[in-house]
């Protein structure tokens, strides 16, 4: 296997690594934050930092041609409603 393969593959690796902590990261954000009490700023803060995330990881999927299946459909308001809320970066 030549040396630049080898960087590939391990690119991929962190590159999934990365993708499951944030997705860990986010999941334990929701729980926590759902029964909790929040000023309407830290709500602000919050949903446009997820806001914009969405939209990254949505660009990276769509340049990927990997975000395009009827089982996704279910964010198409979620997306709609952060920007009708001008959360849209």
């Amino acid at each position: 296997m030549t040396e630049r393969k080898q960087q590939m593959l391990n690119q991929y690796r962190v590159v999934v690594h990365l993708a499951r902590t944030l997705a860990l990261v986010h999941e334990q954000c929701r729980d926590a934050y759902q029964d909790e009490t929040l000023s309407d700023g830290m709500i602000e803060m919050l949903g446009y930092r997820s806001a914009e995330i969405m939209e990254y990881l949505g660009d990276i999927l769509n340049d990927m041609n990997a975000n395009d299946t009827e089982d996704d459909a279910w964010v198409d308001p979620i997306f709609e409603t952060a920007h009708e809320m001008d959360w849209k970066p």
